[in-house]
């Protein structure tokens, strides 16, 4: 369904008097490096307007749009096609500085992450053709791996997904040396509008801090070294908890919370900025 929607894309011209648009990548993802043939796949979404640009898990987007649809129409979930995405980070970029901002969730505190890193390309004479679209190579290490981009000035946007941004043009595609993480173009819509709010896909609950790449480095550093310590605290006062609408022991919950989750964590070893992980 995604590769025919990405020749859809192909024989719609882009209208550059167009302000809000949204372009839709197929990200590929291998999370567990000791298990390479798991290939994840999911589509993610970059709004962009003339102030500012947001990246985000589009399978999530229609998740929730179902489920608030569903809510109000007194319909359960439990019979949803559509997965919760695990990639439940939201990435603002605002104009004209591009200021990044990443909005991220560890335990039950929400994260306002700012990220001052510059990202260097180095554009190469490489050109090809994707699509209708003509592209153009270019090059550049960022959050410890290599990247090789392909760019179209056909859509004079210094845009990109995830954090990627500042070629002349869109980026279309981009994948590391490693092919551990790829995005795709997959398709392009037209919008009235575009809300900076990063709705519901990070989640409201606890508390919430800004902080810095730096910080936030070593704050998930913690969290994978302990991942209970949050919740431990939360529950410090109580003897049993709710666990799917079942009351049971405090510790017994705890301690098969912390197996499962480390279990995760062991499993997701090779994330799109490895230098999270050092």
């Amino acid at each position: 369904m995604r590769l025919k929607l990405f020749f859809i894309l192909l024989t719609i011209s882009f209208n550059l008097k167009s302000q809000n648009q949204r372009f839709l990548y197929e990200y590929k993802s291998v999370s567990d490096s000791l298990n390479r043939d798991k290939i994840e796949s999911e589509l993610m979404a970059l709004d962009v307007s003339n102030r500012f640009s947001k990246f985000y898990s589009y399978d999530n987007f229609k998740y929730d749009s179902i489920s608030k649809s569903n809510v109000d129409k007194g319909i359960s979930d439990s019979n949803l096609k559509i997965k919760k995405s695990k990639n439940l980070y939201f990435i603002i970029k605002n104009y004209p500085d591009f200021s990044v901002l990443m909005i991220s969730r560890i335990g039950q505190v929400k994260y306002n992450v700012k990220d001052d890193r510059v990202i260097n390309w180095k554009i190469l004479p490489e050109n090809d053709v994707l699509g209708n679209f003509k592209i153009q190579k270019a090059e550049t290490e960022f959050a410890g791996r290599k990247w090789t981009a392909w760019f179209t000035t056909e859509i004079p946007i210094q845009e990109g997904p995830y954090k990627f941004r500042g070629l002349p043009g869109l980026i279309l595609k981009i994948y590391d040396s490693t092919n551990s993480h790829s995005f795709t173009l997959a398709g392009i819509q037209k919008l009235k509008s575009i809300n900076a709010k990063d709705d519901n896909f990070v989640f409201d609950f606890g508390t919430n801090q800004n902080v810095s790449q730096e910080k936030y480095t070593r704050i998930l550093k913690e969290f994978r070294d302990d991942p209970n310590k949050s919740i431990r605290q939360t529950l410090s006062e109580m003897e049993e908890v709710n666990d799917n609408g079942k009351m049971v022991n405090k510790n017994d919950y705890l301690r098969e919370r912390e197996k499962r989750l480390k279990e995760e964590i062991k499993k997701s070893n090779n994330l799109l900025e490895l230098d999270l992980l050092k």
